[in-house]
């Protein structure tokens, strides 16, 4: 589960010293990002570290240098898949290992 923070957190030394600060930088040193290669629709498409029940938190596709979110559509330990052909393109994957 990602950890949340509220608006005012280190405001007067808000959630510093209840254990929220250090959640919260421990789950930032689990934070991977992976370039890919796209793919046809609905085609594994390895990305190394990945577990099956890490949290993805982006996938950008450059297309022709142009950025663009894609979701993903399935993912299992090692692999990801998106609805819509990738190919041609690289994938900036990133997520939390959990």
């Amino acid at each position: 589960m990602l950890q949340t923070m509220r608006n005012d957190f280190g405001s007067g030394g808000s959630g510093l010293t209840d254990g929220t600060l250090q959640k919260v930088l421990t789950e930032i040193r689990g934070l991977k990002t992976v370039v890919v290669d796209g793919a046809a629709a609905n085609t594994n498409i390895a990305v190394t570290g990945l577990g099956a029940s890490d949290h993805i938190q982006s996938c950008v596709m450059f297309a022709e240098g142009v950025p663009s979110i894609v979701a993903v559509s399935a993912q299992t330990a090692g692999n990801i898949q998106f609805a819509s052909v990738t190919t041609g393109n690289k994938i900036v994957v990133t997520f939390y290992d959990k």
